[in-house]
């Protein structure tokens, strides 16, 4: 259960949150045969990631409006509420939905084992990825499903007649940390194959940080917040 207090980050808490960003890729075009740092991937990095921390920070001042004016006293049932709404009518203000999941981030137990129950078929319903605010609830039919014994993940799109396909196998780096990389894509269309082939797609992670019912949070390696809510068991 989530806690009803819901403490945000300080100044302090931001910085870290630029550096958790920027550290992974200040390590990795550091050419240790050189000593060459590629400045401009830094830079980038670092204003993505600032970015993400204004948006951020605009959702939790929204959401702490909606409970001041609701005069809500418990937090973690309040957010709740929210992205339930959000999953099943889309209709809740993109920045509300955002400072209702950031609540729950911060609040959530970490050592709770969520992967262990995301095993089904996953529509996913908003993602904080990019900075236009239009596109938080996707807006097609994309799914991820998601196999616990074979360890399999794969995210199928449909628009119209087409189906896209990206399969892979995950690992799980801690109990709410979900690693997985893509390596083949199939194309079809009224239920025929156009093209399958392997591909090599650099590894992401989630980190599912909360799961109540069938709905799930998670924390994209690109640094944005994902609502998935779970349609059904694996019926592909």
């Amino acid at each position: 259960m989530a806690q009803q207090m819901c403490d945000w980050p300080s100044t302090g808490g931001v910085s870290l949150h630029l550096r958790q960003h920027t550290r992974p890729a200040r390590r990795a075009q550091i050419d240790l045969q050189n000593r060459r740092v590629a400045l401009p991937v830094v830079c980038s990095e670092a204003k993505k990631a600032a970015k993400h921390v204004r948006l951020e920070s605009r959702a939790q001042a929204c959401f702490a409006e909606h409970l001041h004016t609701q005069r809500s006293t418990n937090n973690g049932e309040a957010a709740a509420h929210i992205l339930q709404q959000a999953a099943t009518s889309k209709n809740v203000p993109p920045y509300l939905t955002l400072g209702a999941a950031l609540c729950l981030e911060q609040n959530w137990g970490s050592n709770t084992d969520t992967l262990a129950e995301l095993h089904g078929r996953w529509r996913m319903v908003f993602a904080s990825t990019t900075g236009a605010t239009l596109f938080w609830y996707l807006p097609v039919k994309e799914y991820k499903d998601i196999d616990t014994k074979t360890k399999t993940c794969d995210l199928v799109t449909y628009l119209g007649p087409l189906k896209t396909s990206f399969s892979g196998a995950y690992s799980a780096s801690s109990s709410q940390e979900m690693r997985f990389k893509f390596t083949t894509l199939v194309i079809s269309a009224f239920d025929r194959t156009l093209l399958e082939r392997p591909i090599s797609l650099a590894e992401k992670h989630y980190t599912y940080y909360w799961l109540q019912d069938n709905l799930a949070c998670a924390r994209s390696s690109g640094g944005g917040i994902v609502l998935l809510n779970r349609t059904a068991p694996l019926q592909v």
